[in-house]
């Protein structure tokens, strides 16, 4: 009687194994979309962008990034240091600073984006390329841009001066 036991035991037991083997593959599987097209990174889906104006600050062709600068009293203040060298042909070139003036100078907030081959970049309504725009410092720039964890990405820049 105890084999017989045993052997029914043993049953149930892997008959409530496979059954939770199948309840667990359910639960965590990936959800399939029901056309049976798979989506394999929902991330990359993402259309949404953001548009931002202000001073274009930075231009590096090589590295293809463009820095602008957001101003406004609703930025953060920016520290502004000054101070003036004169060189002294009686001391024998020796040069003399004026002491340091700190002070506090308009909120800015810097933005980097990456510039790509596929970003549209107008200069003046025209079509133009990212070593064009270094010819334009402090114009103003209005980039539109796709926010990302590895950084901001410039969809298209728009400069007028």
């Amino acid at each position: 009687m105890t084999s017989a036991f045993h052997k029914a035991f043993s049953i149930r037991l892997v008959a409530l194994g496979s059954t939770l083997a199948v309840a667990t593959a359910a639960v965590t599987a990936p959800a399939q979309p029901q056309d049976g097209f798979a989506v394999s990174h929902p991330h990359s889906l993402k259309t949404s962008s953001e548009r931002i104006t202000g001073a274009l600050t930075g231009v590096d062709p090589v590295r293809g990034i463009i820095v602008v600068a957001h101003r406004g009293p609703h930025e953060p203040p920016s520290v502004q240091l000054s101070w003036s060298e004169t060189v002294s042909s009686e001391t024998g070139g020796h040069t003399e600073k004026s002491p340091i003036s700190v002070s506090q100078g308009p909120g800015e907030t810097d933005y980097d984006f990456r510039v790509t081959p596929s970003t549209l970049i107008r200069i003046n309504g025209a079509n133009a390329s990212l070593g064009n725009l270094a010819k334009f410092p402090n114009a103003t720039a209005t980039v539109r841009f796709t926010p990302r964890h590895d950084g901001n990405f410039a969809l298209e820049i728009t400069v007028s001066h």
